[in-house]
């Protein structure tokens, strides 16, 4: 069920509490079902009778409840026996919760929404019944409005609507920041003198922002969300300014949280500060499936925002796209490629698939080619389908001619970097084919411009004999970008990168993380799949392994070559894995002296060009990476958007 909420913003205000009595309430949720002329004149009746002798309605909160989700009367319902095949007439209180819970999830108009859903089985972990689930939403919002109003009168249950009732049960999901809370941000805010990307600030001193939408958007979809603070005004050197009027800010930002779709819910907190008022709104991040959130007068496409260092930007066409693959399951891998044809595929590739499948699945062993083609995602409707093209085509790139990898090595740590001959490639290369072909043909480039050195390995005192990378780990990093790459039209355009420089390699894909997973939990936890077909094909070749160990095993074989851990991040539509080479990133932390003065340099936050410039060096990777991270690593140095390290408005800072 879906809440319209702008029917209980008195909550929300200082509104009396003669208002809020004598106000008649109008019935924001429709029963569903058709309900007959009798019962309307019976509602009618009832209606009139309230308003006439002031009595309550002869329906409990309960029975309304139920009443506003269809079941008749508010307490009986017509229930299917599941065993009998009868149709019967059940009083809803006499069953039980599994079987009350059962029937409300079934309705599908209205339904009970998600967070309905959580509550209830939150409550019926604990052993609740269901009364006690409408006496839940009844408590939080009679608690929400005394505090609002200290009001020493006492009201019923029946003051308040489901709408009502909804938001108190949201409000005790996301508390709100504590007054103290509040006053630790603004005293973080003048030390640090910036903002991130979970904090804006507004100055509010002489008006509400009239623009808070981008802001909106992007904390919204975003995970962790974001708070706004208004009265610091940044032009200002961040002074302290104050808000021109706490009730009426909180007003209009209400207002312009009702023009996002779906609705944003903020939550306000208002502070005294030397005599000035300061409130932040608590933007949560809403569920995936929910997203993006927007602006509605400007539209999907152009009202939706990300939130890109300290900064707002507008999603771009794929981002919004990509929330809506994710939501509907769209199954790009399995697309048709109109021009593509049976004959245009190896034959015996395509031979040994089958065959594999039919050893493997012994009921697809009777089956014939063209059922298990069908079946299997190879054809979908007689058409070719994507998979198929890039696993089974001669020639892929005939058809989409940049799903391919480039890849180049450059002499220097950066792309522009001019070798002792003045070379800007070392190694340049366009590599095409299927997807098994494309493997070999990448490791084989990187082989080709790595190093063999010999060491001494620190465990056994034994001679080896070792590459900058282990091969291992650089093939279940090219795998993973092959596989796991966005194949949606969106990104047809965009090859697989492989950049090989002087001290580090990196393996790019276009498509982000898919679905819900972070990337610290990657190799952690089960993701979901963006092309489940396309690996399983693949896993039935025995070109992948589909049992999601290759972050594990790309960690693991780093480790035995005693590199530092790979890097993972997900920016912006694309997915990079970063090996480095030994030797060149430092474990240990800078010599005290220069470790010392590089703290006292960072107490003003820092870009990586101040700190690169500060410490005399020419390349900024360099420098961060080998004075700057193992600072960072012991907790000497913090940067202001920990979630996303390499993002350009990076700063860093030390207490």
């Amino acid at each position: 069920m879906q809440f319209e909420h702008n029917q209980f913003d008195n909550l929300l205000d200082d509104e009396t509490t003669e208002d809020l009595n004598t106000e008649t309430q109008e019935e924001v949720i429709e029963p569903a079902g058709n309900s007959t002329e009798e019962e309307e004149e019976d509602s009618s009746s009832s209606e009139e009778g309230t308003e006439e002798t002031g009595e309550e309605d002869d329906l409990d909160a309960f029975s309304s409840f139920l009443k506003s989700r269809g079941i008749r009367d508010g307490k009986t319902i017509i229930y299917e026996n599941e065993e009998t095949g009868e149709t019967e007439e059940v009083d809803f209180g006499t069953l039980s919760k599994d079987e009350q819970l059962s029937i409300l999830e079934s309705l599908t108009d209205p339904g009970l929404s998600e967070d309905e859903i959580e509550t209830i089985n939150l409550l019926r972990k604990t052993n609740s019944s269901f009364q006690d689930i409408i006496t839940y939403y009844q408590q939080q919002a009679i608690d929400e409005y005394k505090a609002k109003n200290s009001s020493q009168e006492t009201y019923t249950i029946d003051s308040y609507s489901d709408e009502e009732l909804y938001l108190a049960d949201q409000k005790a999901k996301f508390p709100e920041m504590t007054e103290e809370e509040l006053i630790g941000k603004l005293e973080m805010i003048q030390r640090m003198k910036s903002e991130s990307n979970i904090l804006e600030l507004k100055s509010a001193e002489k008006g509400c922002p009239q623009h808070l939408y981008d802001s909106l958007s992007s904390f919204s979809n975003q995970d962790e969300g974001g708070i706004i603070i208004f009265g610091i005004d940044e032009k200002q050197d961040y002074k302290e300014v104050g808000v021109y009027d706490p009730q009426d800010i909180q007003k209009k930002i209400n207002e312009q949280c009702l023009q996002m779709e779906p609705i944003v819910r903020p939550l306000l907190t208002v502070v005294q500060k030397d005599g000035k008022a300061f409130v932040s709104a608590e933007i949560p991040g809403v569920d995936l499936t929910d997203r993006p959130v927007f602006y509605k007068g400007k539209g999907r496409l152009k009202g939706s925002y990300t939130r890109v260092g300290d900064g707002d930007e507008p999603m771009t066409e794929y981002e919004v796209y990509s929330y809506e693959a994710y939501r509907k399951k769209y199954q790009d891998d399995i697309r048709g490629v109109q021009r593509a044809t049976l004959s245009s595929l190896n034959k015996e590739k395509l031979a040994l698939y089958i065959d594999l499948l039919k050893s493997g699945k012994p009921n697809l062993s009777n089956m014939d080619d063209e059922s298990i083609y069908e079946l299997m995602s190879v054809t979908r409707n007689n058409e070719i389908t994507l998979s198929a093209t890039m696993i089974f085509s001669p020639y892929p790139q005939a058809y989409f001619p940049q799903l391919c990898i480039t890849a180049i090595a450059v002499p220097g740590t950066e792309i522009g970097c001019i070798g002792d001959s003045g070379e800007r490639f070392l190694d340049n290369q366009r590599i095409e084919g299927s997807i098994s072909e494309m493997l070999d043909e990448a490791i084989s480039f990187v082989k080709r411009n790595m190093k063999n050195k010999t060491i001494i390995n620190p465990e056994t005192g034994v001679r080896e004999d070792r590459t900058d990378y282990p091969i291992t780990a650089v093939r279940e990093a090219i795998v993973n970008a092959l596989v796991h790459r966005d194949y949606s039209i969106h990104t047809e355009g965009m090859p697989i990168q492989i950049i090989m420089y002087e001290d580090r390699m990196e393996i790019k894909n276009p498509g982000g993380i898919y679905g819900r997973i972070k990337v610290d939990q990657l190799g952690k936890m089960q993701p979901d799949t963006r092309n489940p077909v396309l690996a399983l094909a693949l896993e039935t070749l025995r070109i992948t392994e589909n049992r999601y160990s290759g972050i594990p095993t790309i960690r693991r074989e780093m480790e035995k070559f005693h590199l530092r851990e790979p890097e993972f991040a997900d920016e912006r539509g694309s997915f990079t894995v970063t090996f480095y080479k030994a030797g060149n990133i430092s474990k240990a932390e800078p010599e005290p002296e220069e470790a010392n003065n590089l703290l006292v340099f960072c107490r003003t936050p820092r870009t990586r060009k101040e700190i690169c410039e500060y410490l005399g060096l020419s390349s900024v990777t360099y420098a961060i990476q080998t004075h700057v991270m193992p600072l960072v690593a012991s907790g000497k140095i913090k940067m202001t958007n920990p979630e996303k390290p390499k993002s350009p408005k990076q700063l860093f800072y030390s207490e």
